[in-house]
């Protein structure tokens, strides 16, 4: 239930916040840009996947949007995911 009424919405923001590799986060016609991937990395989330395996899914994003990954800051952006994440659960 979390997921649904809070963790999805939450997660988006998030990446929006940390990841962000296009640079939409300040364009409003923009703020749904990534949500396909929120699903996935929720998923991931709730797997227990370990930060390099959200980092790599990270770089095949940015891969598939046509850049080049920046894996320092997915690697980052990951273990803040995880943490975040690992957070939520202690607290719900």
């Amino acid at each position: 239930m979390w997921w649904k009424t809070t963790g999805h919405r939450e997660l988006y923001k998030l990446l929006m916040l940390w990841w962000d590799p296009i640079g939409v986060k300040d364009i409003p016609e923009a703020q749904r840009e990534y949500e396909g991937y929120a699903g996935r990395l929720g998923r991931m989330l709730r797997e227990d996947a370990d930060p390099e395996a959200i980092a790599a899914f990270l770089g095949d994003a940015e891969t598939g949007m046509g850049l080049q990954p920046r894996q320092e800051r997915n690697e980052l952006v990951a273990a803040k995911l995880r943490s975040w994440y690992n957070e939520e659960m202690r607290t719900t």
